[in-house]
């Protein structure tokens, strides 16, 4: 069990409690004036007339020691001691014993001081949940036929009334009956009210963890916009790292308390997006009830989420488009290739002849590579990556490609973080992806005049600590407004390239559930960095 369920468990048992001993507190304030009442009728003198009339000697001492036991009793009731059940037996066979005595003393069953002992019984079964309400009737019977016993003998005494007596004992018994029926109608109902409570805190609880996890970011404010709640997804969106909430919406954005004043005027049907420190967000106002000028709930979404969600839907259609025609033209391309094949056996062709027949094997070359890329990329076959220890791997990937490149080794530079780093990761897509990043490092991250010359470089990242693989040249870099546009299709700043080999190394990345960014180089030139999905290393 978490702290926050413990917690949450010890609040319940806590207000368990209190709803248990609370009808106990009044029962015993109920007491205290009704004791301290007999006491002040005896000082006073205004008892003789209808309280304590029969006999002054028993009715004085018995409200003293009632009064000062109902002091007693409400002591023990805040001190919680002794137990629950304890305190109810004993206050209500004091109250018995109590009334009786007080009630022989003014009259008996004439004096209509039993009703008093109706109230004792109908608390009792109440408290004790009607398990004890028919003792507590039985007792009080018997101490009212006991009191009409002593009268009936008693000389001077009061005259004996067993008729009244007898209704008497059958109403205490009628009010046990429906105090018995009550207290469990009483405590049906606290249990089912302890569970809605625990059903309603939960529901509560959970909401607020979906609220704060949502990746919208989510406002309640009031009609005077102040702010009643907030996530931290709200927070982060409007570059608010302060620990204290703001009060207000004009603290926490001015430009989004301007537009939500203009919403509620009806000036604004359509929220323009806000640039904060973190970032563009796109604001959206629903309000909470039927008025405009009430609580209000904002909701933001990221703009350049919501913009990369469009850009994958336009790629993705993009790919499809591609696909199709990639498939239509690979026919006839295979019929242009094959002819000039059969043209160039021809043995009396003249050097321009050959010339134009080279140009069209170079093209039909070019655009069939561009056809072939197209077509794996539309394909989009699932990816199942797979645990790959890096370090090998790099090393045999660069001394195949200082072989096929020709590329001198001083030239390539290394650095791993750490020798046991694994990633997971299609090594066939891996290959084609680094392939792809150095040859354009040679290609277009070589000043001018020089040997090609870039690094490789491999780590964990600051931010999250997943480990990365990068390729770094010493070239001019990608300027600023550029850098994202060199992953769209076809866009290439070579003569001679196709534009798809950055878009299609995003992709399988994304397949590997990777991320492929450009970054400027710390001193010169571009790196192009994998970061890869989780952060493990090899078992020591």
């Amino acid at each position: 069990m978490t702290m926050s369920a413990h917690q949450d468990d010890t609040a319940v048992i806590s207000r368990a409690d209190e709803q248990t001993w609370n009808p106990l507190r009044v029962f015993n304030f109920y007491r205290l004036t009704l004791a301290a009442s007999f006491v002040l009728s005896a000082a006073t003198g205004t008892s003789q007339a209808f309280i304590g009339e029969e006999m002054p000697l028993l009715f004085r001492p018995t409200a003293v020691l009632y009064l000062v036991f109902a002091i007693i009793s409400l002591i023990a009731y805040f001190r919680r001691k002794p137990d629950f059940e304890i305190q109810v037996y004993a206050q209500v066979l004091v109250d018995i014993v109590a009334i009786s005595l007080i009630m022989h003393a003014s009259g008996g069953v004439a004096s209509g001081l039993g009703t008093l002992l109706v109230v004792a019984i109908a608390a009792g079964g109440i408290l004790m949940a009607g398990r004890m309400a028919n003792f507590f009737a039985a007792v009080a019977t018997v101490s009212v036929l006991i009191q009409q016993f002593f009268a009936l003998v008693q000389i001077d005494g009061p005259p004996a009334d067993f008729t009244k007596a007898g209704l008497l004992g059958a109403t205490f018994f009628a009010t046990a009956m429906l105090s018995l029926v009550l207290s469990t109608r009483i405590r049906e109902g606290e249990k089912l009210a302890a569970e809605q409570s625990v059903d309603l805190a939960n529901l509560a609880q959970l909401n607020e963890h979906i609220i704060q996890h949502m990746q919208s970011g989510v406002i309640a404010v009031d009609s005077d916009n102040s702010i009643r709640l907030t996530n931290s997804s709200a927070r982060r969106m409007l570059d608010w790292d302060r620990d204290e909430a703001p009060k207000t919406l004009n603290v926490l954005s001015k430009d989004l308390s301007e537009q939500l004043i203009d919403w509620r005027k009806l000036k604004v049907v359509d929220p323009r997006s806000i640039r904060t420190g973190a970032g563009e967000v796109i604001p959206r106002f629903n309000a909470l009830g039927l008025r405009l000028t009430g609580a209000v709930l904002v909701f933001l979404d990221d703009a350049s989420a919501l913009n990369e969600q469009a850009h994958q839907i336009r790629l993705a259609s993009l790919g499809r488009l591609t696909g199709g025609i990639a498939h239509e033209i690979r026919n006839p391309l295979g019929a242009i290739s094959h002819a000039a094949q059969l043209l160039d056996e021809a043995p009396d062709l003249g050097k321009q002849d050959r010339r134009l027949l080279e140009i069209i094997h170079n093209h039909s070359a070019r655009v069939n590579e561009i056809i072939e890329n197209i077509l794996q990329l539309s394909r989009g076959s699932n990816t199942i990556p797979e645990p790959l220890e890096l370090k090998p791997w790099l090393d045999e990937f660069m001394a195949d490609f200082l072989f096929s490149s020709g590329m001198q080794q001083e030239r390539l530079g290394f650095e791993i973080e750490r020798t046991d780093m694994i990633v997971r990761f299609n090594p066939t897509q891996l290959n084609q992806i680094i392939t792809n990043l150095c040859q354009n490092a040679i290609r277009h991250g070589t000043p001018e005049g020089e040997e090609p010359r870039f690094d490789i470089r491999a780590g964990f990242s600051d931010r999250d600590n997943r480990p990365y693989l990068e390729v770094c040249d010493y070239g001019k870099g990608i300027p600023e407004d550029e850098a994202q546009q060199v992953f769209d299709p076809f866009y290439s700043t070579h003569s001679q390239g196709t534009g798809l080999g950055l878009y299609i190394a995003r992709e399988m990345c994304a397949s590997n559930r990777a991320r492929l960014d450009y970054r400027r180089g710390d001193t010169v030139g571009g790196c192009f960095r994998i970061t890869f999905a989780e952060t493990n290393t090899a078992t020591e």
